[in-house]
């Protein structure tokens, strides 16, 4: 079981991570950033720990209080 849990826990950190990401990449869009800005952010937070929690922090939050849509209504 605890083998178990230990793979939910690593999977569930990725796509944590990865929602972090797609948000990065969404925000650069909405606000017409260069899209060399979202690459350089995926490649430090693969690179550098420290970005990596930051980006799932990120992540977290987008899903918790769901930033897109106040993304959106900022228009």
């Amino acid at each position: 079981m605890y083998i178990v849990i230990l793979n939910m826990l690593a999977l569930l950190q990725m796509l944590v991570v990865l929602q972090g990401l797609s948000f990065i990449f969404y925000f650069s869009h909405q606000k017409g950033y260069a899209k060399a800005i979202p690459i350089v952010v995926t490649i430090l937070a693969l690179i550098i720990p420290i970005i990596l929690q930051i980006v799932r922090i990120l992540g977290i939050i987008d899903l918790g209080f769901n930033l897109r849509k106040q993304l959106d209504t900022k228009k």
